[in-house]
């Protein structure tokens, strides 16, 4: 299936469970029209579907449907066989810094989205 990578971005965060449309958008660094259109995309290709909140009807969330979540899951087989390939021409002390590497790269990223955990309003403050 053809996909851009801001769709496949998408489609890996949305693995991880239902999204607001502006977390989509922050994820993607890219305004609301943006990501309206992409889903447009993505729900024409049948990977995603678009609710809305039980709990606040303004609020649309986005969801991968069962040929979505089978999408990314093949995206992810293909690109461990991909790393798992690299991997096995490098030596054990090549793998070691490599690894080193990927721990302080996580770091970053978790300390990233605590930072963005902390900036986000809470529920009671975005209304």
């Amino acid at each position: 299936m053809e996909l851009t990578l801001p769709q496949l971005r998408t489609l890996n965060l949305l693995h991880d469970g239902p999204k607001r449309m502006s977390d989509v958008a922050s994820h993607l660094g890219v305004g609301l029209p943006s990501v309206t259109a992409m889903i447009d995309r993505l729900l024409e290709k049948a990977l995603v579907e678009r609710e809305h909140s039980a709990i606040d009807r303004r609020v649309v969330l986005c969801r991968l449907t069962a040929q979505g979540r089978q999408e990314v899951e093949r995206f992810l087989r293909i690109r461990s066989a991909h790393v798992q390939e690299m991997a096995s021409c490098l030596s054990d002390s090549e793998l070691e810094v490599v690894v080193n590497g990927l721990e302080v790269l996580l770091a970053a990223v978790e300390q990233r989205d605590v930072g963005a955990e902390r900036e986000r309003p809470s529920a009671n403050e975005q209304r």
